[in-house]
């Protein structure tokens, strides 16, 4: 019979996730250690394993590896990343999913989304004071076996010229109210919207089809305004609609966007087509002829998700931070550079429009004015469904061209008259390399529109027009 006297020791062990492809540290200068909830981040460094873990490293851990240096016949460095540990290990193994999701959320506006999900791979294992040769790597169905020299873990394709650093902002008064929520529930609503917000960044496209990535943003916007149901389109519609204004186009969007989450559910007993007598149909196909559609919803959600955390301040700062927002910028390109430029065509190709735009006194001057702020502050070509007439382009150049050389002859400005000059002959012969040289030349002018000047009004407006021949080349 064994005895209380004779019973081995129980040996220290620690549970630990180790994050082999990306180095995270916190705001403060050379915060490579800080803590989330009850979660401690780690550099994968000597003084991470002596100081705070106090265990040793295992060897197995160099079988991550950094991408081999070109014309090298060298192997490839060990990958030394980011280690994750905690004092309640059974929080940490049940929440670790979220908790990577709100830290990569937390890192965005540092990262401008530069670094994909597929960096944050990670694996955990039980750290001991004698570590074993042999390692096993668990999947889903099951576990790998291995040990360092029977196999050599590169980075994936989608890591190739990506950041290996990525710094979380611990220090922004949204984020601290993030982690106090997630700290306080870990299901916490904007937590699982951080986390299908995660999820949808991946750049592997097996591993999170585009297809799937519409769905998950479906979830995120879900989760993070509290839509409930049983009208899930129409309820998120309207709450959008509270932060950035009532659009038609917003609300066709969103049926469209959850169309086509439908078909990556359930399927569709066709190919969604403009005529459909399903109006969803319709409303699949119109989202389809978007090309923005999943870097808009993209930075949607994380705007959403930064505005609900908002709820905390003050409503006045909350309303001066809707009017600031770039993502109300953002979605008023999206939805209506069709429209504004509609606009620009319909003034500048009207009967004499040289000698009519350039007379524009009183409210027609400022009418003007204010259409040329609206074209340089919410077109874009690419959120254009569909891609302009490049004959009408064209037109609308040499009108514009025309309008600034007046006034630079006006003016004795020869800068002006040569540049209009040089314009007017690339448009006029239609040469898109000669419009794209010119307009690299003068991409500043479209920060010279003054209240006041239909000249310069023209300029601004003329480095944005011919900037299609570079969106389109």
């Amino acid at each position: 019979m064994t005895t209380s006297a004779d019973a081995q020791p129980v040996r220290p062990s620690k549970l630990v996730y180790v994050l082999p492809r990306i180095r995270l540290s916190g705001t403060a200068y050379r915060e490579e250690r800080f803590a989330i909830s009850q979660a401690n981040f780690l550099p994968d460094e000597p003084s991470s394993w002596a100081e705070v873990i106090q265990l040793p490293r295992p060897d197995w851990l160099n079988i991550y590896r950094q991408f081999p240096y070109l014309h090298s016949e060298e192997p490839a460095e060990p990958a030394h990343g980011t280690l994750i540990i905690s004092d309640d290990e059974e929080w940490l193994r049940k929440h670790v999913s979220r908790l990577i999701a709100v830290v990569y959320t937390l890192g965005l506006d540092e990262s401008q989304w530069q670094v994909p999900a597929d960096a944050f791979q990670y694996s955990a294992f039980k750290a001991t004071e004698q570590p074993h040769d042999l390692v096993t790597l668990f999947t889903k169905s099951g576990g790998k076996t291995e040990d360092l020299r029977s196999l050599q873990l590169l980075p994936p394709l989608e890591l190739r010229g990506v950041p290996t650093s990525f710094r979380v902002n611990l220090r922004d008064e949204k984020h601290a109210e993030l982690i106090r929520r997630f700290d306080s529930n870990p299901y916490d609503r904007l937590t699982v919207a951080c986390y299908h917000l995660f999820r949808s960044q991946f750049d592997n496209p097996v591993v999170a089809p585009s297809e799937q990535d519409f769905s998950a943003y479906c979830a995120c916007l879900e989760a993070s305004l509290d839509v409930t149901g049983p009208d899930y389109s129409k309820e998120l519609s309207d709450k959008l609609a509270e932060i950035y204004g009532k659009h038609t186009k917003l609300e066709r969007w969103i049926k469209g966007l959850y169309s086509e989450r439908s078909v990556f559910n359930h399927g569709v007993s066709s190919e969604p087509t403009l005529d459909s007598p399903d109006d969803r149909v319709r409303a699949l196909a119109e989202f389809r002829q978007r090309s923005l559609n999943w870097d808009v919803l993209r930075k949607l959600c994380l705007d959403v998700i930064k505005e609900q955390l908002q709820e905390s301040l003050d409503s006045a700062k909350r309303e001066l931070a809707r009017l600031m927002s770039p993502t109300r910028t953002m979605l008023r390109k999206f939805f209506f550079s069709e429209e504004i430029w509609s606009e620009i065509v319909k003034v500048f190709t009207q009967s004499k429009s040289v000698d009519t735009i350039r007379a524009f006194t009183g409210k027609d001057h400022d009418d003007f004015i204010e259409l040329c702020c609206s074209y340089l502050n919410g077109h874009d070509w690419q959120a254009m469904k569909g891609k302009a007439d490049p004959k009408k382009v064209c037109e609308v150049l040499k009108t514009m061209a025309a309008i600034f050389g007046e006034a630079g002859r006006a003016a004795n400005n020869a800068e002006d008259i040569a540049a209009a000059h040089e314009l007017f002959q690339g448009a006029d012969s239609e040469d898109g390399e000669a419009i794209g040289r010119w307009e690299r030349n003068h991409s500043q002018w479209e920060q010279l529109l003054a209240a006041q000047d239909i000249g310069d009004a023209a300029k601004a407006v003329a480095a944005r027009t011919a900037r299609f021949f570079r969106a389109t080349s």
